[in-house]
């Protein structure tokens, strides 16, 4: 069994891998599994490059209709 599926069992949710470098592989994961909402959970580890590329991903892709966003990952101000 790949790690990805145990993991999906063990989590009881499925686990996708993808390589927030390359935005069309995260598009086509997003459209082959058919992912309606994504929630971002990166940390401030991740940086805001790999949130707005999931971001830009989830905006391009035909299948996503929400994205709400980790309030680690991007950069906000107090207004």
């Amino acid at each position: 069994m790949q790690a990805n599926e145990t993991k999906s069992k063990e989590l009881g949710a499925s686990v996708i891998a993808v390589d927030y470098t390359d935005n069309e592989s995260i598009v086509n994961a997003l459209e082959q599994n058919k992912i309606d909402t994504v929630i971002s959970t990166l940390g401030p580890k991740a940086g805001e490059e790999t949130e707005m590329s999931l971001i830009a991903a989830a905006d391009k892709s035909t299948v996503t209709k929400r994205y709400i966003p980790s309030s680690f990952g991007i950069r906000s101000t107090p207004e």
